[in-house]
């Protein structure tokens, strides 16, 4: 937990975070992201996408999974088409050293009309590639462009050729941003490897060329694909359940390959959550299963007897077979749980209760903080959610994981290319449709184990508006990791469990 809390706790974004003692150890480029949610299943970042069926469809399971986050598959999708989507994720899976190929990455054509330094930015903040081919017209590699932050503003309006002519000469810093190529010169297996080589051959001459990434090239020099060493550890993927009739949605979902299977309920305080934990041991003992949602670590309930007692809610999901937790309900920006019925709880209160109740258990199992993360201000007028900045999300993100192993997150995912929403243009603005999953366009009635006649009162629960796209997964994603790094080197943290111990809030109001 925050090594001190200053103030009030408020909202995630209403918190600062003040600085610690930076080492030569924990520069940014030094902290260590990573986060074992249970044993085996590794995040590279701390980051994942709430299931949510505005926001996760295969593609964005797929690219969070090969990225190093994790999605998760929402409940609401046929179990067939939520099954099919976990297949197709899991069947491409690559592990940590492993060989990954891209056949056709993205190149720049250094004959072509954009075809300068600031040019090849442009591309990477587009898709996300750190190693971007320059190619001419015929394909032909002439050289690599690198991307790392903080080239500086007079290199970005020199030509590539030019570049290329820098690095070969070795001035200034210009062989850490483009590697020359020429095939008359180049050795196989050292700046390049055949098309013609087999997987392993190529694996071992990366290896003793100590280079994580290369190029794949005819023998006329003609680029045909990028192989690197996949530095992730695997692609995780989740699977949510209602505690409904939910037995053969979680068999399929782990047949397929899911990693978690998370229950999908605002309300984890429940003896239909208590009870889908425990069939779950019973029937998937090897599996892991995540509770929640969860906010209060009491919950008030009266005994057969009118007694009145008070149940501890982590002792007891633990005790049901909780593997990890869900804390939030009602933050979300999609939720209105809270605005329209008067149910939740601030996040940043409930992760530090929840956190006091798991030390004083001495059990530990991780939270995912869940709602109320991103940067987004509604205009209820226009129904848009308007983005202040993509790199303010980390300021929510930073101070959620001063309690949280990891953050969930359904309207950030929700503004990239690859999310399932509907894209609309208005007014030349590329927008992106994103609802709660309790909004009217979502509503599922099986999320509560009672018939639809018993339902409760038909109020809703979510929100539905537009969200501006920001562009690709990848790099956006990349861009948030980076801006929890910067801080957490502020902090003096080397990884996110040095974080929780040293970081010290402070509350704006």
């Amino acid at each position: 937990m925050a090594y001190k809390i200053i103030g009030n706790l408020g909202e995630p974004h209403e918190m600062n975070i003040l600085p610690g003692w930076t080492t030569s150890k924990t520069t940014h480029d030094k902290v260590d992201l990573s986060v074992e949610l249970v044993p085996d299943v590794e995040l590279s970042v701390p980051f994942i996408g709430a299931a949510m069926t505005s926001v996760v469809n295969e593609r964005l399971l797929g690219e969070c999974a090969r990225n190093g986050a994790m999605a998760v598959v929402p409940s609401q999708y046929p179990i067939e088409v939520a099954k099919r989507m976990v297949e197709n994720v899991k069947k491409n899976e690559v592990r940590r050293g492993d060989l990954e190929f891209v056949e056709q990455p993205e190149w720049i054509n250094v004959d072509g009309d954009a075809s300068k330094v600031g040019d090849a930015i442009d591309r990477y903040n587009k898709v996300g590639h750190s190693v971007i081919p320059i190619c001419d017209d015929e394909r032909k590699l002439k050289g690599l462009f690198r991307y790392r932050e903080g080239i500086p503003n007079d290199c970005l309006n020199v030509d590539l050729h030019e570049a290329i002519g820098l690095a070969r000469s070795r001035k200034n810093e210009w062989g850490k941003i483009v590697i020359p190529f020429d095939i008359e010169k180049a050795k196989n297996g050292e700046d390049y490897v055949s098309e013609r080589c087999q997987p392993k051959t190529i694996q071992n001459r990366m290896k003793k060329a100590r280079k994580g990434c290369m190029p794949v090239v005819d023998r006329n020099g003609v680029m045909k694909g990028l192989t690197f060493n996949y530095m992730h550890n695997g692609y995780a993927v989740g699977g949510a359940i209602h505690t409904y009739k939910w037995e053969k949605r979680a068999e399929a979902l782990l047949e397929a390959g899911a990693d978690i299977i998370f229950i999908d309920a605002s309300d984890g305080a429940s003896d239909f959550q208590v009870r889908t934990l425990r069939k779950f041991k019973r029937l998937f003992p090897d599996s892991y299963i995540c509770a929640g949602n969860v906010v209060a670590t009491t919950a008030i309930k009266k005994t057969r007897s009118g007694k009145l007692i008070e149940v501890p809610v982590y002792d007891t999901l633990v005790e049901a077979g909780a593997d990890l937790f869900k804390v939030g309900m009602g933050s979300g920006r999609m939720c209105l749980t809270t605005d329209n019925r008067g149910v939740g709880g601030d996040i940043l209160r409930a992760l530090y209760d929840f956190y006091k109740a798991r030390e004083k258990l001495g059990v530990y199992r991780p939270m995912i903080a869940d709602g109320g993360i991103g940067t987004l201000d509604p205009d209820f007028d226009k129904r848009v959610l308007v983005r202040r900045n993509l790199r303010q999300d980390t300021r929510s993100i930073n101070a959620a994981l001063a309690f949280a192993d990891a953050a969930m997150m359904g309207t950030y995912f929700n503004m990239f290319e690859e999310a399932a929403g509907p894209v609309h243009n208005e007014g030349g603005i590329l927008y992106i449709e994103n609802w709660g999953e309790g909004s009217y366009k979502a509503r599922s009635f099986a999320r509560y184990d009672v018939g639809e006649g018993v339902r409760r009162a038909d109020i809703e629960e979510g929100g539905f508006y537009l969200i501006p796209l920001v562009g690709r997964l990848k790099p956006g994603m990349e861009k948030t990791a980076l801006g929890v790094a910067m801080t957490m080197s502020n902090v003096g943290a080397a990884n996110l469990h040095d974080y929780r111990e040293m970081c010290v809030l402070e509350g704006l109001y």
